[in-house]
């Protein structure tokens, strides 16, 4: 979706919004927050960041009430550069507050207390439109998407009214989904799950991570760069679902090797063709990124990495345990896949030249 198509979709859902009179954007905004309340993901929520509304936007109230009342930390957002937000715990007294960026209310930071993204447990997130899916788009800045990518811990949920919503929604790659979105009638569930990548987060962690809670190797590769491809985790992870066990559980190449090329053809593959020299250079980088995980490992072979004769160990998946975790070496393969698909594709080491490598 170009920019002009996403800032016709962003102004019909702005519009759609003030349509709305004073009296029904209050008692819609009523009904939203009793339906966020009711939510796991808000009675669960020790650590809630709010908003306060501006231009028509879903009103807050009740919410920040009951999460008074329920004795919840609440945070709101403070617009700290033309980029980035923190989350603020506001201080007590008239100077607690101030408006901000686009005449929006926001705490002091000087008479409030800065909270890490780690600790918040719910965003509540406004939109100027939404679709079924649970992508939204907030008013084009980005502060929004910015931030979530670094709110490991929590669940990120969308407020709107019903006559905000969009037919479709073309995300970009920097677009974060939300878990939900609420409506005055509706609760829209996302079936997929959000890349929870962290920038303190190398991509080598990411797919241990992801290989331990028990996805398997090509899965676990691939979807550790989620964020890159634009895509969520569980996306990333039903493309890769066949290359474990070496696919299928064949014990041929080894699905973390193939993790790894998934990464490369889609950040650096072709798609003409009659593109001679684009299938070269693919296929040169494939080569030596397969030659660096066989250096460090001896084989791209999966069984060969096991130890296995070939037709051996083809029954069901093996259960996962610590002793499994410790006896193979499906966790290092994991780690160092994701490591040279971050030195190759990401530009994060250089050649022996100095020059950065492949960066996309």
């Amino acid at each position: 979706m170009s920019m002009e198509e996403r800032k016709a979709v962003r102004k019909s859902g702005i519009e759609a919004r003030n349509s709305l009179t004073e009296e029904e954007k209050v008692s819609y905004s009523a009904a939203i927050c009793e339906q966020v309340i009711s939510l796991p993901e808000y009675q669960n929520a020790k650590t809630v960041l709010l908003y306060k509304w501006t231009k028509g936007e879903t009103r807050l109230e009740e919410l920040e009430k009951a999460a008074a009342a329920d004795g919840k930390r609440v945070l709101y957002p403070l617009c700290v550069s033309d980029t980035e937000m923190a989350a603020i715990e506001p201080g007590k007294g008239k100077n607690a507050w101030r408006t901000g960026a686009y005449g929006i209310t926001e705490p002091d930071s000087q008479y409030g207390t800065i909270a890490e993204p780690e600790e918040i447990d719910l965003v509540i997130c406004p939109c100027t439109t939404f679709d079924e899916n649970c992508h939204r788009m907030g008013i084009g800045a980005g502060y929004y998407d910015r931030y979530l990518a670094k709110c490991t811990n929590a669940a990120a949920v969308a407020v709107a009214f019903e006559v905000q919503k969009s037919a479709v929604i073309h995300v970009n790659d920097y677009d974060v989904p939300m878990e939900a979105v609420v409506t005055e009638t509706s609760l829209y569930r996302a079936e997929k799950r959000r890349c929870s990548w962290s920038a303190e987060m190398n991509r080598a962690d990411k797919a241990e991570e992801l290989f331990r809670s028990g996805y398997n190797c090509g899965q676990s590769v691939f979807a550790a760069f989620a964020d890159v491809v634009g895509m969520t985790e569980t996306e990333a992870a039903k493309i890769a679902s066949p290359f474990g066990a070496g696919f299928g559980k064949l014990r041929e190449v080894c699905g973390a090797v193939s993790g790894m090329t998934l990464v490369a053809g889609y950040l650096g593959g072709y798609d003409d063709p009659a593109d001679a020299e684009g299938k070269k250079a693919l296929y040169a980088l494939i080569q030596k990124m397969a030659g660096e995980f066989e250096e460090r490992h001896g084989s791209i072979i999966c069984r060969e990495l096991l130890g296995l004769a070939k037709g051996e160990d083809l029954a069901e998946p093996a259960v996962r345990t610590e002793e499994y975790y410790q006896s193979r070496p499906c966790v290092a393969a994991c780690r160092t896949a994701a490591e040279i698909a971050e030195k190759y594709l990401l530009g994060k080491s250089k050649n022996e030249s100095g020059d950065v490598l492949a960066s996309v």
